[in-house]
């Protein structure tokens, strides 16, 4: 018995020697062509946020009162769908600083140069199209804001690797809640920016486009913690470097060779003993295989979302599944199959477990707070909280008596029903953050957990999508165990995580909205939820005979940018399930600019949608768990 355990943990401690991280130089990859549907992924379901605490919710804010976003016409639509995505008055804007605000911009006395009275009365339908026309204009020519001026903000400018010609056009603009608010100036010689606010909050945003509308370089900037400097107040250093790619970033181990080498042998042999030779990484659901594993795709909108699988041909490394979002520098390791066979083999033995697969699946992740791999946090596993997690001591073996992470963060799941799982970390029985992780049998689905030790503010609203006025909703969120209720169609709460794929489930109070579930980036700091109304979407269904489906749910997904064409990455899906509408919210024949899609009959389970602006090749994709007889829904936008 004691050799045989002696067996097992020579085994564990070889495997974690041969776990060591290295990336090479990463090139490039930029998508110029629609892709090709080739590979179905396997995907059951996965089950919604339900063991988390409410401790930390804050009072809702104020009504609102949300327009038709459409800047081409102004005629009230009804019972039609809009591009859903609500608005407000600078009167609230002011009234919801954020959070990190520091007063000192409130607390001071207004320059009465600078000093404008804001309108009393609510925005009309009419003047958020105005509004919204204004904005548009101001986009396509940049040029300072005339709105109501609360301040001006001035500050350092800098371009790091990113060159600037003469069709490229430099932007700054004010965002608040995605929507652009104003927009300022540059001045490249100097290196200095300035814009007027109408509000102390959202966020600043640089960018360098070139003559195609692709984005070569940006920077963004929270505007909190502004110092007075005489008339102006100083804002945050903007420097613009290449805009965020998408990666799958695995970690690749060095060979014993090149660990050799390091203490005395020739760098050749360093080189080698670096290759990554047998190593296959791709995006986007499979249908993406990069040229290089450490290679990258650009032109990715921000808050995209997509699945990267990571292969080793020569079978040395166990295959991971992960989710991976542009600008994600975090790495994604690698584990060898006798590290994943010993661990497997340990925990059977330890527990006292027979597992039905040879290959179960391995569901690894890392808590992060603050940038840094965290101990002393436990984790649930959010459909089955009564199930134990296994914790990684600082040599990555499973550690029988850890109730929570050491210091280097890991845990682990075995044998979890392929699908969708939400991990939430805790302390101290506070909710930091979660994340959603694919388990597939025979694989390794590795996500990091993400948060803050300072909460931030998150505001929630939920709306009519067809005319965008506040609905009032119960929600299960992200860090929180219980339904949230919104109150004039918004709720402002705390929240940890900065990292990972959020959802919110969302029901309208009454019977004429469909539940929908929502799904995002985490790192935003807002969510606009459209709500759908039953009768629209069943008129739909009978015009076009489109039957309810087992096994399957509905996407509906609101694109209000661009023209666009849309991809379910799944085989097996009938094209004609896929109906467009228009920004008047019109069943259209092909994509409209400014419109949206409903997918019908989605197998249910993990998919992923992609959608391609066809004026700049831009992505935009989103990763959605399917559940049967569901309402799906997302935005395809770049903020």
């Amino acid at each position: 018995m004691t050799s045989s355990f002696m067996g097992l943990f020579i085994a564990i401690v070889t495997g974690f020697l041969l776990y060591s991280p290295q990336v090479e130089k990463q090139r490039v990859l930029t998508i110029k062509k629609p892709l090709v549907i080739t590979q179905e992924k396997k995907s059951p379901a996965f089950f919604l946020f339900q063991k988390i605490h409410q401790e930390n919710v804050v009072p809702p804010v104020a009504q609102i009162s949300a327009g038709y976003l459409s800047t081409e016409t102004v005629e009230k639509i009804k019972a039609q769908i809009q591009v859903a995505q609500a608005t407000f008055d600078r009167r609230e804007i002011a009234s919801e600083q954020d959070a990190g605000f520091t007063n000192t911009l409130a607390s001071t006395s207004r320059i009465e140069s600078e000093t404008e009275s804001l309108p009393l009365q609510e925005p009309t339908l009419s003047s958020a199209l105005e509004s919204a026309t204004r904005v548009q204009e101001s986009q396509n020519e940049p040029q300072q804001s005339t709105a109501a001026k609360w301040a001006t903000i001035k500050g350092k400018f800098e371009l790091r690797g990113v060159g600037v010609i003469a069709d490229h056009k430099v932007e700054l603009k004010r965002i608040e809640e995605g929507q652009v608010r104003e927009v300022g100036q540059i001045d490249l010689r100097a290196g200095l920016y300035s814009i007027d606010i109408s509000s102390p909050s959202g966020i600043l945003i640089a960018q360098i486009k070139d003559k195609n509308g692709l984005i070569i370089g940006e920077d963004r900037q929270r505007i909190v913690n502004l110092q007075r400097r005489g008339l102006y107040f100083e804002g945050p250093f903007i420097k613009v470097k290449n805009s965020d790619v998408l990666a799958a970033n695995p970690d690749v181990p060095r060979s014993r060779d090149s660990r050799i080498s390091e203490h005395g042998s020739s760098k050749k042999a360093s080189r080698e003993g670096s290759k990554s030779d047998g190593l296959v990484a791709s995006l986007f659901s499979g249908q993406s295989q990069l040229e290089d594993v450490n290679g990258e795709v650009s032109n990715i909108a921000r808050f995209a979302s997509s699945i990267a699988q990571v292969n080793d041909v020569n079978l040395k490394y166990r295959s991971v599944v992960t989710i991976r979002q542009p600008g994600d520098l975090s790495k994604t390791p690698l584990f060898s199959e006798k590290w994943a066979e010993a661990v497997v083999d340990y925990v059977s033995n330890q527990r006292k477990l027979q597992f039905n697969s040879q290959q179960p699946a391995l569901v690894i992740g890392q808590v992060i707070i603050d940038g840094k791999p965290a101990s002393g946090v436990s984790v649930v596993l959010e459909n089955q909280p009564a199930l134990e997690p296994i914790y990684l001591d600082n040599f990555m073996i499973p550690s029988a008596q850890a109730q929570t992470t050491s210091d280097n963060g890991y845990f682990m799941f075995i044998a979890l029903e392929n699908g969708a799982h939400t991990i939430a970390a805790l302390r101290q029985q506070q909710i930091l953050s979660s994340n959603i992780f694919i388990a597939e049998e025979g694989a390794v689905s590795f996500q990091t957990i993400q948060a803050d030790s300072k909460p931030m503010s998150h505001l929630v609203r939920t709306f009519n999508a067809f005319t965008g006025d506040p609905v009032e909703t119960d929600l299960i969120i992200p860090e929180s165990d219980e339904a949230i209720q919104t109150v004039q169609g918004a709720v402002r709460y705390r929240k940890y995580s900065s990292s990972g794929l959020a959802h919110y489930s969302a029901r309208a109070i009454g019977d004429q909205y469909i539940p929908v579930t929502y799904f995002q980036d985490a790192r935003k700091d807002y969510a606009h939820i459209p709500l759908i109304e039953e009768a629209w979407l069943a008129t739909i269904q009978n015009e076009f005979q489109i039957n309810d489906r087992a096994q399957s749910g509905i996407i509906i997904g609101f694109v209000p940018e661009n023209d666009f064409d849309a991809y379910i990455l799944k085989d097996g899906y009938n094209k004609n399930d896929t109906l467009y509408f228009d920004q008047k919210g019109q069943i259209v024949s092909e994509p409209a600019k400014g419109g949206g899609f409903i997918m019908f009959g989605v197998p249910k389970g993990v998919v992923e949608i992609l959608i391609q602006d066809k004026n700049s090749d831009r992505v935009y994709s989103q990763v959605f768990d399917v559940k049967e007889g569901r309402v799906h829904a997302a935005h395809f936008k770049n903020e």
